[in-house]
């Protein structure tokens, strides 16, 4: 399933881990978290995209513009995030 998308959205406040970021950059798939605990450590912009989270409606209008711009990446951004893995 990994393979079939083009991006993983990860927004969880309570996972400090989020290896599933590492998964989806072997992909080289984009992803876009929330710069939080593990996959704000894990996310750079070479590889992703990371919403700060100061309340939730900010969180969520910040997150449909990282998904639309994450859309529009080509496949160097997607070896990027394979490197970066």
């Amino acid at each position: 399933w990994m393979k079939a998308m083009d991006l993983l959205l990860f927004p969880s406040v309570r996972d400090s881990g989020g290896f599933v970021l590492l998964e989806a950059m072997l992909e080289q798939k984009p992803v876009v978290c929330l710069d939080l605990g593990g996959p704000g450590q894990i996310a750079t912009t070479d590889c992703g995209i990371k919403i700060t989270a100061e309340s939730p409606s900010q969180v969520v209008a910040d997150l449909a513009v990282a998904i639309a711009g994450a859309m529009g990446w080509g496949s160097s951004d997607g070896r990027a995030c394979g490197r970066r893995a």
